[in-house]
C-alpha cells in the first residue's frame, strides 16, 4: 500500500497544523488510514521532503516515537533520503533559457543537512535502515542524468527519473 498526502509524513502524531492548510485534511485522512494498516505491517517505508520537517521539534519527537514503537513491535523500517532539491522549478528555468534569460539550475543546499539529521536519528534504531539514494550517480548532475531530464520541478522526479530511481532502490532492497 502507498499512503501519502502532500506535505505530510504519514506517521502517528505528525504535527499536521504546521503544513499548509490545503494539505491538512488529506494528511489527517492519510494518517488515519495508515494507522489501520500499521498493526499488521511487517515492513514500512517512509519517505518525505525532510528539509520541510527537520527543524520542527514536534516532528522530530513524533518521528522518534514512531521509530521506537515500530522497533518494539518488530517492524522493519526503511526511511528514504530526500532526493536533492533544486534551487528553482526546472521547467520554469528551461522556459527562461529558451526566452534568452540567464538562468542556472543548481542543487539547493538545505536537503543534505536534513538528510544527515534524519540518517542520524534512524541509525539509533536497529530495525530501521536509512536508504541514502541521494548519493547515487543519478543525482551527480541533477536535474539531468546524462542527456535526460529527470526532474519535473524543484523536488519531484519525472517519469524517467522515477524509473531510474526505482531501479537503484530495487538493487538496494534485493541486497
Amino acid at each position: 500500500r502507498v499512503i501519502s498526502a502532500s506535505s505530510c509524513v504519514t506517521i502517528p502524531e505528525f504535527d499536521v497544523e504546521r503544513i499548509p492548510e490545503y494539505s491538512q485534511k488529506d494528511c489527517r485522512a492519510s494518517i488515519e488510514l495508515a494507522q489501520r494498516f500499521l498493526p499488521n505491517a511487517q515492513q514500512v517505508v517512509v519517505a518525505a521532503m525532510w528539509q520541510y520537517h527537520w527543524q520542527s521539534d514536534n516532528f522530530i519527537r513524533s518521528f522518534r516515537e514512531f521509530l521506537s514503537k515500530s522497533e518494539a513491535s518488530g517492524k522493519q523500517l526503511t526511511v528514504y533520503a530526500q532526493v536533492p532539491m533544486l534551487n528553482s522549478n526546472v521547467q520554469r528555468q528551461r522556459r527562461f533559457k529558451h526566452l534568452g534569460l540567464d538562468s542556472e539550475i543548481k542543487v539547493h543546499s538545505e536537503w543534505a543537512a536534513a538528510n544527515q539529521l534524519i540518517a542520524e536519528i534512524v541509525a539509533e534504531y536497529p530495525n530501521a535502515k536509512f536508504l541514502q539514494l541521494d548519493q547515487v550517480e543519478l543525482f551527480a548532475k541533477a536535474p539531468f542524468f546524462g542527456e535526460m531530464l529527470v526532474y519535473s520541478d524543484s523536488h519531484h522526479l519525472n517519469e524517467v527519473g522515477a524509473i531510474l530511481y526505482a531501479d537503484r532502490a530495487m538493487k538496494w532492497f534485493k541486497k
